[in-house]
């Protein structure tokens, strides 16, 4: 996931005009960020500035605060039971929220 300061169009922009450095394996780096380019033609952040990864579970959270529009106990309730997310000190929650906030931020600002 890209943080605000970091911009996907302009990274691959540059990449495209030929200001990336290709790393192998379907890698470029720009920007001090390392993306990944699949076969199928998605290209994505792997790490680097401004660069967090987010892990599934951080990412499954993150879904249900999208679809339910940031409600933390709409998220509570449809995780409750996954041990994977209802852990000591909800910390897969809290992340979640936090990535939710910057979807959020970001989102409101293109608009």
């Amino acid at each position: 996931m890209l943080l605000p300061g970091a911009s996907l169009e302009v990274d691959i922009r540059a990449i495209n005009n030929g200001e990336g450095f290709w790393l192998g394996n379907n890698r470029w780096e720009i920007h001090d960020r390392i993306y990944v380019h699949k076969g199928d033609g998605t290209v994505f952040p792997i790490s680097g500035v401004n660069v967090v990864s987010l892990t599934k579970h951080d990412l499954i959270a993150l879904k249900h605060l999208i679809v339910s529009e940031g409600d933390e106990a709409a998220l509570y309730e449809l995780t409750v039971h996954d041990p994977n997310i209802n852990v000591p000190g909800d910390i897969v929650r809290r992340r979640a929220l936090a990535f939710y906030r910057l979807w959020k931020a970001s989102r409101d600002r293109n608009s």
